[in-house]
């Protein structure tokens, strides 16, 4: 019984420490929905998005370089890329190596994300108030104690934004800002396992124990970047459609979800609200041209409200795994799209039919299926 007791000891401590320690993490608003969900299990937004490298003020790399955060134009847009996926903000968020809104055009993006950094200052900034629970923590089980987010940094990063429309080079939302200000950091966020940091912890509780720069600084940005990518992916659902519906158009899903799962068949319908004439449409499956429509079916399927619905049933996935539908829409001669993912679960292929041809619009008026489109070149102008 007494060879029994310790281990059983140790075992209910570990135990009430498991849960004492769901209590020790930050609950951060911005991450989290209007009905207090994650906002990273959210339905992502419908679009293809680039991201173009940062651009940057003088001497900030080598500034952050200091604090252990990579600060080169292309290591924070990797990191931002990164949080964006993590945070499912869009269908798809693919890295570009140019601002330009033709280099976005190239990769068939729906939206072009052109980033500044106005500011970004990364340190320590004390200890939280579960330092206590920490401490209380390292004495019974040691282990326990380096879950606990028990030291507070400051971590700020303020990203300045453009959004571009790669089809027209409009500027959707310029000057647009998403901030990040402090954050709560465990042992592991900021040390490494078998470090001297690791073993200086058996001697003393891990609030007291210094930190690995180069993991802080890559804890600290990747914490930053995810709250610059929750502010963003809530601007893109409850904001940008209202200003596209200003500029150009607006293409709303109702079925089906974005990211949903299926071994049949999918049907799609989408609802556009369009500035000025609706000319033309199509349904791209994988770049695969499956559905089009012209002026005169367009206008049949005009409501009373001015908007106009447009349904595709059943709707096969080619690929096991990802597919990915695309939605374009030609409002007096220019085009805009939306994405969408769709997940087969079925394990194998079906091949797609040898008719099915592939379109990529551009923002010429007379562009038609059978044409081959160049988008023009140069930086994004604001819409008139």
């Amino acid at each position: 019984m007494i060879l029994l007791s310790r281990p059983l000891r140790l075992a209910g401590v570990s135990l009430l420490a498991a849960l004492c320690l769901q209590s020790c993490k930050t609950a951060v608003p911005e991450l989290l929905d209007a009905e207090g969900s994650p906002l990273s299990q959210s339905e992502p937004a419908t679009y293809r998005l680039a991201v173009a490298p940062f651009e940057l003020p003088p001497g900030i790399e080598a500034a952050l370089r200091v604090t252990g955060v990579r600060g080169s134009a292309v290591e924070l847009q990797a990191d931002l890329v990164s949080a964006l996926v993590e945070m499912h903000t869009a269908s798809e968020v693919v890295p570009i190596d140019s601002p330009d809104a033709f280099s976005a055009y190239n990769v068939d993006a729906d939206l072009l994300l052109q980033p500044r950094l106005k500011e970004a200052r990364f340190g320590r900034d004390g200890l939280t108030g579960r330092a206590f629970v920490s401490g209380l923590l390292w004495l019974t089980t040691w282990c326990g104690s380096l879950w606990v987010e028990d030291s507070r940094y400051r971590a700020s990063l303020v990203v300045d934004y453009d959004l571009l429309d790669p089809h027209t080079g409009r500027v959707l939302a310029r000057d647009q800002s998403a901030r990040s200000q402090q954050t709560d950091l465990s042992f592991w966020e900021r040390n490494e396992a078998f470090s001297s940091g690791f073993f200086l912890s058996l001697l003393v509780p891990p609030f007291l124990v210094g930190d690995n720069q180069r993991h802080l600084g890559d804890s600290l940005a990747a914490r930053a970047n995810s709250l610059v990518a929750a502010q963003f992916k809530t601007f893109l659902l409850n904001e940008l459609p209202a200003r596209q519906a200003q500029l150009l158009a607006r293409m709303e899903l109702l079925v089906p979800s974005n990211g949903s799962h299926t071994t049949e068949p999918v049907s799609f319908e989408w609802e556009v609200t369009a500035k000025g004439g609706l000319t033309e449409a199509a349904v791209l499956v994988n770049d695969e041209v499956y559905r089009t429509w012209k002026t005169e079916e367009l206008e049949a399927l005009a409501a009373e409200d001015g908007g106009v619905r447009i349904g595709v049933p059943d709707i096969p996935m080619p690929k096991a795994g990802r597919n990915l539908v695309r939605f374009l829409v030609n409002v007096d001669g220019l085009w805009a799209s939306r994405s969408v993912l769709v997940f087969n679960d079925r394990e194998d292929d079906s091949k797609p039919s040898e008719n099915e041809r592939k379109i990529a619009p551009n923002g010429a008026a007379t562009l038609t299926l059978d044409d081959a489109p160049q988008a023009q070149k140069g930086e994004g102008h604001d819409a008139d």
